[in-house]
């Protein structure tokens, strides 16, 4: 059993070191001293180990016994150890050995050592004895020794050499091979008889990559020994098709798993300087056509024509599972003729490969015939990709019914596809990569109401803008992958084209390479499924938001992008990912990343993260204009971005200073100004809602005096109210036209003023029209025009007001002149507020 195979039933994994090799201590005990340069077989390991792998040492000889206390040794991997000579008791006392390989070393089959090394291993059932000898060696006359292998009973999987003129000993038909490569093959000739000593068990024989091979010495019956042949593989052997397909005459009438014969070479030309062309017939094909094949791989064989019934022309179509005619030189019209007759027999057909077909150049340009030697500049008229439509009108295209891979990938110089393309029998279609297809125009298509149950379609290397556009482009409820990439994928994105909304259960999105200076969010917010998205080599600055959106995201490829930093947001969910799903790969090489002071915090992000990243050293642009690495700079951390902070609060204090002053400034001219201001809005205020009660005014105060406040209400009170502060004024001695009825007018200000002062003096009752001016104040406050009343009493005390006035006493505000100077800025303030604010 193969290592690798024994490897995955392990469960339970416990590793410790031993004589500097790994022991993993689970299902199967394993030791790993691989690449430890040891020259001798280590002989303190646990005796109880099942593999042992001792690859790429540098043992020369392996000397008798050196394994006998590993009995337990079930794999044991010697390959790439220099070994040139093993001695004939090696290998004694494996006896549950059953996989061994000593390929790469320089040891000789034909010599005692193939003879005598193999004896005491009975048990094995895989052997790599591959890759040895001198290249010397390889020319003449070989045998390969049927007594060495005579002791293997249980030997089913053998990889060897074959060189120069093999012979193969008799013992060979003995053992119960079933699988057979000849992994360094320098075959020279192969004749009828070179392999009629082996077992007709063998099921699976690898004949790939001989160059040597002289064809006129090749038999037609080379492969007869093989009854049970399933897998033939003749892969860049250097035989040409034609004699490979003669190769087959054995085979005639057999069921087959697996025919390759791809990449054969002509023998007797460079194949890069003159091509063997080759054209399919049905002579050709003859023998093939007789076996009932699985697999056939006709790929990289310079085929340049099908003739019909030829490729399917067999009797066993049904037979055929996969087909690869990649990389030949023919066209679709050379299987046109065949394919809608067959494709009904092609019942199991699930995979078939067409690509890699470079036919011709369309709309080559080509020089007029002329001896002038004058330059030649042709006047080409471009035709837009979407205008040049000049295939068929519609053609009826019908899959086989089990199709589930169609690869036309890389096809140069394709016909025009017609304008409608009606389509049938796609419902077991699971994967379609017809990327770098060389076409003009994208077809309408037309599916008689089947649903598309594609998983994977790669449509990279097509101009987007032939069918985004597309009215009827089709909706891929299941679609998993999708690949565009070099598409200008960048006109979708300028037209506002979503095309993801046909594409709801995307779990793999590849936007590579497609001049994108920004991705938006609307595009990719929806699709919930998604795991992977490459948007690399692209012209971005910025991460989209949308990819925080994404809950099931893994993998993110930013690579070759225009991105100069990772913000706190994006890295913050970036971390929270990796603990949520246990993994994230990120990829941000060959970015515009700048180690300035405002994107530190990313370079720590860098060394600090779990997020797997493609690398953890990046270049960057640092605050001088100078070009390092994060691995640098975070070396060097304190002495490049120890100034950052002062700076910041440099900047800190400038932004308070300016605040200061821009808050200290208004400030100082609000309070210089304050009355004015509180004075100018109570004025706006109350003109508006005098008007809404249709009230006029023609005075904001009317003051009413005796005789002893005439002079202090003249030259100080007035002085104050109407200079000062604004307002609008109304006394006897100064605003009543002589002849008219004092008492009159004395009612008329009354009526037309907001406000009435009484300045209160001694002798302010002597005066005549004192106690009429209180009436009429009692019959204006009564009928609310009169809004505020204001006594000041000037040089009496408050308990020596007048009973009249007292009579008022509830509506009436009443201010206490001061005696003293220093008093009187107070009140002041205080009879200023309450003719503003009517207290």
């Amino acid at each position: 059993m193969n290592m690798l195979m024994l490897v995955l039933f392990i469960r339970s994994v416990h590793v410790v070191y031993c004589h500097r090799c790994k022991i993993i201590d689970g299902s199967f005990k394993i030791a790993d001293c691989r690449k430890l340069h040891l020259r001798e077989i280590p002989q303190n390991l646990s005796e109880d180990i099942d593999i042992l792998d001792l690859g790429e040492n540098n043992f020369v000889e392996i000397s008798n016994e050196s394994f006998s206390r590993y009995s337990n040794l079930k794999v044991l991997k010697l390959d790439t150890c220099n070994i040139e000579s093993v001695q004939s008791e090696a290998f004694k006392g494996l006896w549950k050995l059953e996989n061994l390989s000593l390929a790469n070393n320089s040891l000789n089959i034909s010599t005692n050592d193939g003879l005598f090394i193999l004896r005491n291993i009975p048990n094995i059932i895989d052997l790599d004895f591959s890759s040895n000898m001198e290249s010397a060696d390889k020319m003449g006359h070989l045998l390969y020794p049927g007594a060495a292998f005579q002791h293997l009973k249980k030997l089913q999987n053998l990889t060897i050499d074959l060189y120069g003129y093999p012979v193969f000993g008799p013992e060979f038909k003995k053992l119960p091979l079933k699988y057979i490569k000849f992994q360094s093959c320098h075959l020279q000739n192969l004749r009828n008889d070179t392999f009629k000593n082996f077992p007709d068990t063998l099921s699976e024989i690898h004949l790939s990559k001989c160059f040597s091979i002289n064809t006129s010495q090749i038999g037609v019956n080379a492969l007869r020994p093989f009854n049970s042949l399933s897998i033939l593989d003749m892969s860049w052997t250097c035989v040409t098709l034609p004699k490979g397909l003669e190769l087959l005459y054995p085979l005639r009438m057999r069921t087959m798993q697996v025919v390759n014969l791809s990449h054969m070479l002509n023998p007797r030309t460079n194949r890069l300087l003159l091509p063997h062309t080759i054209i399919l017939t049905k002579e050709m094909m003859k023998h093939l056509n007789t076996m009932c094949v699985q697999i056939l791989i006709l790929a990289d064989n310079n085929i340049v024509d099908i003739l019909p019934q030829s490729l399917f022309g067999s009797d066993h179509l049904e037979c055929l599972e996969y087909i690869d005619l990649s990389g030949n030189r023919f066209g679709f019209f050379s299987i046109k003729n065949d394919l809608p007759f067959t494709v009904f027999r092609l019942s199991r057909l699930r995979v078939f490969d067409f690509s890699y077909l470079a036919l011709t150049y369309l709309d080559a340009v080509y020089m007029p015939a002329t001896t002038s030697v004058e330059p030649y500049h042709p006047h080409i008229k471009w035709k837009r990709k979407h205008d040049y439509c000049e295939g068929e009108t519609s053609v009826n295209v019908t899959f086989p019914s089990k199709l589930e891979v169609l690869r036309i990938t890389h096809v140069l110089g394709a016909p025009p596809l017609p304008k409608l393309l009606i389509m049938n029998n796609i419902t077991s279609l699971r994967y379609l990569d017809m990327s770098y297809y060389d076409i003009k125009c994208f077809p309408d298509i037309y599916l008689y109401n089947q649903e598309i149950q594609l998983e994977f379609l790669d449509i990279s290397g097509i101009d987007c803008e032939l069918y985004f556009k597309k009215k009827n482009l089709p909706f891929f409820p299941v679609l998993k992958e999708l690949y565009i990439r070099d598409a200008h994928f960048y006109r979708t994105i300028d037209k506002n084209i979503n095309i993801f909304t046909n594409t709801p259960n995307l779990e793999r999105l590849d936007l590579h390479s497609n001049y994108m200076f920004t991705f938006p969010s609307s595009f990719i917010r929806h699709l919930d499924h998604l795991t992977h998205l490459r948007l690399s080599e692209n012209r971005l600055s910025h991460i989209p938001t949308a990819i925080t959106d994404l809950p099931r995201l893994k993998s993110l490829d930013l690579k070759g992008n225009r991105i100069f930093t990772l913000f706190p947001e994006f890295t913050s969910w970036l971390d929270a990912q990796q603990v949520k799903l246990g993994y994230f790969s990120l990829k941000i090489q060959k970015n515009d990343f700048s180690c300035s002071c405002e994107h530190r915090e990313f370079v720590r992000w860098l060394n600090s993260t779990m997020v797997h990243l493609d690398n953890k050293t990046y270049y960057c642009r640092l605050s001088n204009g100078s070009f390092s690495n994060t691995d640098t700079v975070l070396m060097n951390y304190h002495a490049i971005f120890g100034n950052c902070d002062a700076f910041v609060w440099l900047q800190v204090g400038v932004i308070l200073l300016v605040s200061f002053f821009m808050v200290l400034l208004p400030t100082i001219v609000i309070y210089n100004f304050r009355w004015r201001i509180i004075f100018f809005c109570y004025r706006k205020f109350r003109g508006i809602v005098e008007n809404s009660l249709k009230l006029n005014y023609d005075y904001d105060v009317f003051i009413s005096y005796g005789y002893d406040g005439y002079t202090w209400v003249l030259e100080t009170l007035i002085e104050q109210l109407e200079t000062k502060w604004g307002f609008r004024v109304c006394v006897e001695d100064k605003n009543f036209i002589s002849g008219r009825s004092t008492f009159e007018q004395i009612g008329i200000a009354i009526n037309r003023s907001r406000q009435i002062i009484f300045v209160v003096t001694s002798d302010y009752m002597s005066k005549p029209c004192a106690a009429y001016e209180i009436d009429r104040t009692k019959e204006a406050r009564s009928s609310r025009s009169l809004q505020n009343i204001i006594v000041i009493a000037l040089d009496i005390n408050i308990e020596d007001i007048p009973r009249e006035l007292q009579a008022l006493w509830s509506d009436v505000v009443v201010i206490e002149w001061p005696r003293h100077s220093n008093e009187v800025s107070l009140a002041l303030d205080n009879l200023k507020t309450r003719l503003l604010l009517n207290f």
